[in-house]
């Protein structure tokens, strides 16, 4: 893990001001072949966790494709769905 490549770093393909970020695993350091269906499951729950606090601020994507969680509301909707006639409400 004290080894690593020079990053590559390119002009974006459209215009606009943004960040993009792209990951390749090196999976021999982490003994593995291939990334399992768990690793690539927690993963992209890590890019679903990050647009849910982002709250529409970022746009996040996930193999090219945006995510469609706008708030944190609708981040914890994917999990904790609304019953009707419970209300909500935010904790200061």
């Amino acid at each position: 893990m004290f080894e690593r490549t020079e990053p590559v770093i390119s002009d974006a393909k459209k215009g606009g001001t943004f960040t993009c970020v792209t990951f390749y695993p090196d999976l021999s350091k982490f003994r593995m072949s291939e990334i399992s269906d768990d690793i690539c499951n927690l993963l992209k729950k890590r890019v679903y966790d990050m647009a849910g606090l982002f709250n529409n601020k970022v746009k996040v994507y996930l193999n090219g494709e945006q995510v469609k969680v706008k708030s944190f509301f609708d981040y914890i909707n994917m999990f904790i769905p609304e019953i009707q006639g419970i209300q909500r409400r935010i904790c200061k």
